[in-house]
């Protein structure tokens, strides 16, 4: 198709650094609409693009149309209003003379300036209002409309349309014909490159799949962007290229260019776990990869197995079966914190590296995965692209996925749950993370851990994940009958009855049918699956031995005679408590009572560095693998031992918490076959934090009350590990009946309802649904909230500061960690300002609570002035921090604060520490 003089002069880029380079609008459309053909045929996998025809998209049309959007994604640039726009703000140069020139031989124009409303109408808004002006059905422009992160709400659409602003899509009405001319020609060029000669021919998408066609067209627009990849033309010289060897030559510098992972059918050999892992499975495991095996239209299944089973090695097996079954490309392994997501990446690579062939992109996804040192021994990346690859087959960490918007289109991520959760959250460029999902099979590990409020973002990330037919792992080793529910139904699409309008947008999906379910069983260990639209469930045979665990309940103040008494000869205690105040305070009188050496002490409030080192040791010692010690030995902590760590202990001693909690805890309680002290030869919890009936504040502060006074009607005198853990999970979950026979329990029950729903409708109104009867995603993300506000909903903390910690020496700044001195007269150097940058810390919740956190914002920016030029390090910028004194002690908002490396930081209020 020729264009004419008015379409080739319609610029899509500018050079920003004032040089005479452009990058005609045709020629952005050709090179994104071949991205998008590259992206089709060479990355997307099979399926995804079978989720797209589900969703009423016939398989002889989805590719064209998703060219076609690629092709037409900024038609909405051929209008005076864009073409007027200055290459760098406030500042005429002159490239933008020179183009204006250009334009003005072909085209009327006018001066930015001159326009009274410029804002009113962006380009993405622009592309889809043309489009619909062109014929093109709401159902396909909306997703021109979204391609910059966020569909136009339905606002805009009401008042800003071409009518409302004529001035900006034709200036007037004498100049009218001739832009309308241009846009029709732009218009029917991107219909020439999808090779489509009429709309009709396009389908119609339904929601699901205009959410994945949008971050599809994100993605293509992005790598088109790259000037890179696709070099921008000196104005003064013809536009001369070649139109398939410039995106061949972009295709080859791609960041998608490592080799897509094919799930092989090794499954169906009898040993695959000895091939990804290199030992002979325990019968569950083979029992799960069986069972996968077996499935003809997987969804999801659920695995409850004893804490220490194997279900990471079970979960990554059946990934595998499942992507071969599906034709999925890669594997995202969700995980509840960053220390339980850094203690499963390099048993990510390892499997990755036994796969047969290739090379695949890894992302570890958390805030801090630029300090994880496997992160760091796998990156490899030059400046220019972001690619490098090699000859080795195995994992790569590409730094083109950088970043939370892009770290799902990895081949293979783990990462913490909040990038599952998010992908039911209202925030910018939502779609991208619908892409990389749909992409992979999904693990969900420690369902458990999730609170109400994170549930009802995990409900709707699964009826996304289901809609897209996604195969779904979920790993727990305690789940009540109504999470598990849950689990499933959401999936299956099922509606609850109070709130239909929530899951109306899988449209196009067949609704699912009344189904009984046979999960009504205390059976344990338990899988639970999907086969199509059919529940079942399956017990495993318990293999192993079984461990009784007495029970008994002590008073705080004989914990330390108790832990005299039983390791007189030896042995290895665990105390776990639920505050980083409380666990410090038991320390202190423990070390002093034991001495030096015996007594550890970890928390979420060390050094990131520091609490790494202090689980590495505690592995080492009290590992798998450890050799028992004769010498006696206390580890205090907080919940961090329930999840992150495999270690065990010879005695147990724990604050009263929430069963499944509790079970978890215990699962830390002879853990191994080992040699054990003669009078620790049985296995003993006793559970403090509770007197006279009374709880303490900080637990019910944690948990809440109900759920405590659950667990204490239904504990016993001994436990039959893990026979005992269904059965107790299942009733203290289970509101009303025989165990809530007493006045206290039944008003704690009234009073834990209500706050769960407050907890359910505060998360919805951050949480991504449509209503009932919407055929199109325009006002998706609308909300009546800040987005950062939307961006950090996804838990139901307070919310919460990380500082750099910092001491004051000698008139200078050092490290806490190896005292290395700072120069704070410059910027550091990219050595020292990294290892600077993992001094982060987390401050206490007193100092983030409600109105608090701006004063403490407020009294930080003021200390970190006197840091000011470490914030032109890439590395530092927008940091916060907290300055020690040469006693390691600072003051913040009316507290002492005080940093020791066997305490961790603690704090208290100034009066108290003055006494």
């Amino acid at each position: 198709m020729n264009l004419s003089k008015a379409a080739q002069a319609l610029w899509a880029k500018k050079s920003a650094k004032e040089s005479s380079k452009w990058l005609p609008l045709y020629v952005h459309l050709e090179d994104t609409a071949g991205l998008a053909e590259k992206l089709w045929e060479h990355w997307l996998s099979p399926g995804v693009k079978q989720a797209l025809y589900r969703t009423v998209l016939p398989k002889r049309d989805a590719k064209q149309l998703f060219i076609f959007l690629a092709a037409a994604h900024d038609i909405g640039k051929a209008t005076p209003v864009f073409q007027a726009k200055p290459a760098l703000r406030n500042c005429k140069c002159t490239l933008d003379a020179a183009l204006n020139n250009n334009l003005e031989l072909a085209l009327p124009m006018l001066e930015h300036n001159s326009f009274s409303n410029p804002q009113k109408s962006p380009h993405a808004l622009a592309s889809m209002l043309l489009a619909q002006k062109y014929g093109c059905h709401k159902n396909i422009a909306v997703i021109l409309g979204a391609h910059h992160g966020r569909p136009p709400n339905r606002d805009m659409l009401e008042r800003q349309t071409i009518g409302a602003y004529p001035q900006n899509y034709h200036i007037n009405a004498l100049a009218k014909p001739a832009w309308e001319q241009v846009q029709e020609e732009i218009f029917n060029y991107a219909l020439s490159l999808s090779k489509v000669s009429s709309l009709n021919e396009l389908p119609l998408p339904k929601a699901p799949a205009q959410v994945l066609l949008s971050g599809l067209l994100i993605l293509a627009d992005w790598l088109a962007s790259s000037e890179a990849e696709f070099p921008l033309f000196l104005l003064e010289e013809p536009i001369q290229y070649d139109k398939t060897q410039r995106i061949n030559n972009a295709w080859k510098l791609s960041p998608f260019l490592t080799t897509q992972w094919v799930p092989s059918n090794a499954y169906m050999e009898d040993n695959l776990y000895k091939r990804r892992f290199g030992f002979r499975p325990r019968p569950m495991q083979v029992k799960a990869a069986e069972l996968a095996a077996k499935l003809e239209n997987p969804g999801i299944i659920i695995l409850e197995a004893p804490m220490g089973a194997g279900k990471t090695e079970a979960a990554l097996a059946v990934a595998e079966i499942l992507a071969n079954k599906t034709a999925r490309t890669g594997i995202f392994f969700a995980l509840p914190t960053q220390a339980t997501s850094d203690g499963i990446f390099p048993r990510m690579i390892s499997f990755i590296e036994n796969l047969e062939s290739g090379t695949h992109s890894i992302r570890l996804a958390h805030a801090k995965a630029q300090f994880n040192e496997h992160n760091l021994a796998l990156s490899k990346a030059n400046t220019n692209t972001g690619m490098y690859l090699d000859d080795e087959d195995g994992a790569v960490v590409l730094e083109w996925f950088k970043g939370t918007k892009r770290a799902l289109l990895s081949d293979f991520v783990v990462g913490t749950i909040d990038q599952l959760l998010m992908a039911a959250l209202k925030h910018k460029h939502i779609m991208l993370r619908h892409v990389g999902l749909a992409n992979k099979v999904v693990i969900i590990d420690e369902c458990h851990a999730y609170d109400a409020y994170m549930s009802q973002y995990l409900d709707m990330a699964l009826r996304w994940l289901g809609a897209y037919n996604v195969p779904v792992i979920v790993l727990s080793a305690t789940l009540p009958k109504e999470k598990r529910d849950m689990v499933v139904n959401a999936y299956l699409q099922k509606q609850p009855e109070d709130a239909k309008q929530d899951y109306s947008f899988a449209h196009g999906i067949a609704p699912a049918p009344t189904v009984e379910s046979d999960t009504e069983t205390y059976a344990y260990p338990l899988i639970t699956y999907t086969e199509g639209q059919h529940i079942k469930s399956e017990p495993i045979a318990p293999t192993g031995s079984k461990t009784k665990v007495h029970t008994a309940f002590i008073d705080e103040a004989e914990i330390t005679l108790k832990l005299k008494t039983l390791l007189c000869d030896g042995g290895s205690a665990g105390v776990i408590v639920n505050t980083v105040k409380h666990a410090q305070a038991l320390a202190r009188g423990l070390k002093e009572a034991f001495g030096e050496g015996v007594v550890t002490l970890i928390h979420s409030r060390f050094l990131a560095e520091q609490r790494a080192a202090l689980e590495a040791a505690l592995l080492e010692e009290l590992g798998p693998l450890a050799i028992p010690r004769k010498e006696a030995r206390i580890i205090v902590g907080t919940q961090v031992l329930e999840q992150s760590l495999d270690i065990d202990f010879d005695v147990l001693i724990t604050e009263i918490c929430p069963m499944d909690l509790l079970l978890q805890r215990i699962g830390r309680l002879h853990r191994h076959n080992r040699v054990r002290p003669e009078q620790l030869k049985k296995a003993f919890c006793f559970i403090t934090g509770v007197k006279n009936n009374g709880l303490s504040k900080g637990s019910v502060a944690v948990y809440s009350e109900y759920p405590l006074l659950k667990t204490l009607a239904l504990i016993k005198d001994e436990l039959i590990i893990p026979d005992d853990i269904a059965p107790l999970v299942e009733r203290a979950y289970k509101t009303g009946g025989k165990t809530v026979d007493t006045a206290l329990l039944k008003e704690a029950e009234a009073a834990w309802l209500k706050r769960l729903e407050q907890k359910k409708q505060s998360a919805k109104a951050f949480r991504v649904s449509l209503r009932e009867g919407d055929e199109d995603i325009s006002g998706w993300l609308q909300t009546g909230v800040r987005e950062a506000e939307g961006e950090a909903a996804v838990r139901d903390g307070e919310d919460s500061l990380e500082v750099l910690l910092v001491e004051r020496y000698e008139g200078g700044m050092r490290m806490l960690n190896n005292n290395t001195i700072i120069p704070t007269n410059t910027t550091p150097e990219d050595v020292l300002a990294k290892a600077l940058a993992r001094q982060l810390i987390r401050l206490p919740p007193v100092l983030c609570r409600g109105k608090a956190i701006g004063d403490t914002i407020t009294q930080l920016e003021e200390i970190t002035r006197e840091l000011s030029l470490w914030q032109a390090s890439l590395w530092l910028k927008g940091s916060l921090c907290l300055i020690l004194n040469e006693e390691r002690t600072a003051s913040l908002g009316g507290y002492r604060l005080k940093y020791d490396d066997f305490y961790g930081l603690s704090i208290e209020k100034e009066e108290d520490a003055n006494e």
